[in-house]
C-alpha cells in the first residue's frame, strides 16, 4: 500500500511539473486564437481600427499581457490574428527574447474542441539584417485547423527589432 501510494504522489507530482511547463500565459493566448478560428474569429475580433480597401484591422479580444500590439486583420477573405511581442534596439537582447518565446511556444501543448494539438517548430537564428520567420505545425494536422500556422517572427524595423506571433491560414 505504501509503494502504491508513493507511486501514486511521483506521478501526480510529475504531471504538475508538465502542466506548469505548457501552462503560460502566450500559450493560453494562442489556444484561445485558435480555438475561435473555425468561427472566423468573431469572438476574438473587437472594433474596427481602420480599414483600408478590401483590408480591415480590428482590435483584438484575445491578448497576452505585455505585448506592444495585438491585431485581426482581414483582407479578402484571409484572417490572420498578430500580436507584437517585442520591440528591442539591441540585437543580442531581441534574440534572446526571440529564443525564449521560441522555448515556450514549441512543443506546447494547445485544446480546440477538446483534441490536443502540439505545436512543432524548428528553430532558426535570426540575422541582423535578415527576417526571421519561424512557422509551427499543428500536430496532428486535421480538421478546421489542418490548414492553420502559428509563425514566431523576427525583423527590423527602423533602429528596433521586432518580434511578432501571427496566426494565419496557408
Amino acid at each position: 500500500m505504501k509503494a502504491l501510494l508513493s507511486v501514486f504522489f511521483l506521478v501526480a507530482g510529475w504531471e504538475a511539473v508538465a502542466q506548469s511547463v505548457f501552462s503560460n500565459e502566450i500559450n493560453s493566448g494562442i489556444q484561445a486564437v485558435l480555438q475561435d478560428y473555425p468561427n472566423d474569429l468573431k469572438n476574438t475580433r473587437g472594433e474596427l481600427l481602420a480599414k483600408r480597401g478590401q483590408t480591415s484591422d480590428y482590435a483584438s479580444r484575445v491578448s497576452i499581457p505585455g505585448v506592444q500590439s495585438a491585431v485581426i486583420t482581414e483582407s479578402r477573405g484571409s484572417l490572420s490574428w498578430k500580436v507584437t511581442m517585442f520591440k528591442e534596439s539591441d540585437f543580442d537582447r531581441a534574440t534572446q527574447k526571440f529564443e525564449e518565446l521560441f522555448r515556450q511556444i514549441n512543443k506546447a501543448i494547445i485544446k480546440s474542441n477538446d483534441k490536443p494539438f502540439i505545436l512543432s517548430g524548428n528553430y532558426s537564428k535570426p540575422g541582423p539584417t535578415r527576417t526571421t520567420v519561424i512557422r509551427f505545425q499543428l500536430l496532428p494536422s486535421m480538421g478546421d485547423l489542418k490548414d492553420v500556422v502559428v509563425e514566431l517572427s523576427m525583423h527590423r524595423a527602423g533602429r528596433d527589432y521586432v518580434g511578432d506571433i501571427n496566426i494565419t491560414r496557408r
